[in-house]
C-alpha cells in the first residue's frame, strides 16, 4: 500500500465554529431517553461527551446534524460523531460530502489525533492550521485517498466484546487501614527523567511510542521511528510531572519507548512487571490533586510517601499487589 501528503482542507466540504453553549443552561439527564442529546466539549473522554442534555430546552437551531467531526480547538481533541449533538465553546465542527462515513472517519481521526502533541492552550488548532493539516493517507490507482481500504481496515479490526472469568467478589479485601507508607526512593531502585527534551527532533516511524504529559492512551503521544540513544527501558512506572491536566499521574510502560524529560520513570527489576506495575500507577496517580503548572511534581518525588499493603516483615507486599490485579474484572486478560 502507497501513501501519499494531503492537505486536510482540501479533503473536506464544511468546516466552521460551533454555537456554543453554556454547560449552566442544560439540563442533565442521568440516563439515556428519547429526549437526550450529547454534549460535546474539548473533554478527552467519551468521545467528547460531557453529559446527556435535555433537547427539550434547546433552540433547535443549536444542533448539529449527525455525522461530522469534532474538534476542540485549545486541545486537538478530534472525534467522530455519529448522532445529533450540540457543543460548548471552542469547538470546530468538521463535515465531508462524499467520503465522511463511521469507519473513514474513526481512520481520519486517528490520524488527526496524531497532530495532538503540537497544541495546547498557547498554540491552539485553529481552523487554519486545521485545514493545512497535511495527513499521510493510503492512496488507489489514480493517487487519490483510498477510502475504500480505509473503511475495509477499520472495519476488519472490529472484535468480539471482552469477556472475563473472574467475579467481582472474588477481589481480595484491600483492608487499607493496615497499610504502611512508603518513601516511593524505597519502592524504586532507580528513578531517573526521559531524555527527549524536544518532540520536533523526533522522526516519523512505528518503531517506539513517544511518551509525554498526556492522560489518555497511557500517555502516548504518537509512534516514532527509534532513536537508540534516547530510548527508554520499559518495564516502569511513569510519574508525569508536568502538563496540562496531566501532572501528577502515574502509568505503566511495559516495553520500550521514548519518553519527554517531563516523566520520572521509576524502575525495580526485582519486583515490577505488569501487575505490580498497574498497582503502584494507581496508588500513585492518588498524588494528583497536590500538582499542577504552579507546583510540578519533578522536584517534590524525592519526599513523596504513598501507602501500601505489607507482609509479615513490613515490607511491600508484592505478592499481594500482584494477587489483587489479577482477581479483578478482566484482569485475567492481562497476560494476552
Amino acid at each position: 500500500m502507497r501513501y501519499k501528503d494531503f492537505r486536510f482542507g482540501d479533503l473536506i466540504s464544511e468546516i466552521y465554529k460551533a454555537k456554543a453553549i453554556n454547560k449552566d443552561d442544560l439540563t442533565a439527564i442521568d440516563e439515556f431517553d428519547e429526549s437526550a442529546i450529547r454534549y460535546i466539549t474539548r473533554t478527552g473522554d467519551n468521545n467528547g461527551c460531557e453529559l446527556w442534555a435535555d433537547r427539550n430546552s434547546i433552540n433547535p437551531s443549536l444542533v448539529e446534524k449527525a455525522n461530522a467531526i469534532s474538534i476542540g480547538d485549545t486541545t486537538a481533541t478530534c472525534f467522530y460523531q455519529d448522532e445529533e449533538f450540540i457543543t460548548g465553546d471552542h469547538m470546530v465542527v468538521v463535515r465531508a460530502d462524499s467520503w465522511l462515513n463511521r469507519y473513514t472517519a474513526l481512520y481520519v481521526v486517528a490520524v488527526l489525533n496524531n497532530e495532538q502533541y503540537r497544541y495546547s492552550y498557547g498554540r491552539a488548532f485553529l481552523m487554519d492550521r486545521i485545514k493545512d493539516t497535511l495527513m499521510k493517507l493510503p492512496v488507489n490507482e489514480d493517487d487519490e485517498p483510498d477510502w475504500k481500504f480505509m473503511e475495509d481496515y477499520i472495519k476488519s479490526l472490529r472484535h468480539k466484546p471482552l469477556t472475563t472469568k473472574n467475579k467481582a467478589e472474588q477481589v481480595p479485601e484491600l483492608k487499607v487501614n493496615e497499610w504502611k507508607a512508603f518513601p516511593v526512593t524505597d519502592i524504586f531502585t532507580i528513578i531517573e527523567p526521559g531524555k527527549i527534551s524536544n518532540a520536533s527532533d523526533l522522526e516519523e516511524g512505528n518503531d517506539l511510542p513517544y511518551l509525554g504529559a498526556k492522560k489518555e492512551n497511557n500517555g502516548v503521544m504518537q509512534m516514532c521511528a527509534d532513536a537508540p540513544s534516547k530510548r527508554s527501558k520499559g518495564n516502569c512506572v511513569i510519574m508525569i510531572c508536568d502538563g496540562e491536566g496531566s501532572v501528577g499521574l502515574a502509568n505503566y510502560m511495559e516495553s520500550d519507548f521514548l519518553g519527554t524529560v517531563n516523566l520520572m520513570l521509576g524502575y525495580n527489576d526485582e519486583h515490577l512487571n505488569p501487575y505490580t506495575g498497574l498497582f503502584l500507577a494507581t496508588i500513585l496517580s492518588q498524588e494528583r490533586p497536590k500538582y499542577s503548572f504552579g507546583r510540578k511534581w519533578k522536584t517534590h518525588i524525592p519526599e513523596t510517601s504513598i501507602k501500601l499493603p505489607v507482609d509479615e516483615d513490613s515490607n511491600p507486599d508484592w505478592q499481594f499487589m500482584e494477587n489483587y490485579i489479577k482477581a479483578l474484572p478482566y484482569g485475567d486478560r492481562l497476560e494476552e
